[in-house]
């Protein structure tokens, strides 16, 4: 039976462990987490912070030794995204995760820690993964389980994006006329229009492939 664990681990034994502390406030999110080769397994990095604290990120990035190189590819009021290439140091964690069939459900980066949800085969290769970072003394087991129904859960969803994404559905933001616009849900989080979109999209895109891309469709009309 798969099982899924939640834990934190250190930056510094995982990655970016010189660039979550560059500024008060930074929240990192990888974009896309599943894959089935190191190079894309998480390419794409979701960055959240004050606007003026992208250059202090970036320069740490330059100097970041988990970091080979990376790139700018959309950039906001308060939030960017970037594609990194990685270092062999976090390439190997990362083949830790392939090589026991893992798929990373949701990484969040901040004040230098990683927090972790990942999905594994059974418990031994899940325990495997868990113990590169134990012998470190660099993680934290927060909660072990195993799906007891299809779907059990929230589909993927971190809380922010459930939260998002329902206060969107009960504000009639899905309906025709819409009736709250992304600029209102998004003052009620106190957070830009533009990021609480992308909570939307990323919630979207997590419930299509947690709750449509799963099995063999059935047949018929």
């Amino acid at each position: 039976m798969s099982v899924v664990g939640e834990f934190t681990v250190s930056a510094a034994a995982f990655a970016l462990g010189d660039s979550l502390d560059a500024a008060p406030g930074l929240t990192v999110e990888f974009d896309r987490l599943v894959a089935h080769s190191r190079e894309w397994i998480m390419p794409f990095l979701w960055v959240s912070a004050p606007e003026e604290s992208f250059d202090a990120f970036e320069e740490a990035l330059a100097e970041d030794p988990s970091v080979e190189a990376f790139e700018t590819t959309d950039a906001f009021e308060d939030a960017r995204l970037y594609k990194m290439t990685w270092s062999r140091e976090v390439a190997r964690v990362l083949d830790l995760v392939l090589d026991h069939e893992g798929v990373v459900l949701d990484a969040t980066g901040r004040a230098g820690e990683w927090q972790l949800r990942v999905r594994f085969g059974d418990r031994e290769k899940l325990g495997q993964f868990h113990a590169h970072f134990k012998n470190s003394g660099e993680v934290a087991l927060h909660q072990l389980f195993s799906p007891m129904e299809p779907h059990s859960g929230t589909f993927g969803l971190t809380a922010k994006q459930r939260d998002a994404l329902l206060a969107a559905y009960e504000a009639g933001y899905y309906d025709t006329p819409r009736g709250a616009t992304a600029t209102e849900l998004a003052a009620a989080f106190d957070i830009s229009q533009q990021a609480f979109s992308q909570r939307l999209d990323r919630g979207v895109s997590r419930l299509v492939e947690n709750a449509l891309l799963t099995g063999t469709p059935e047949q018929g009309t």
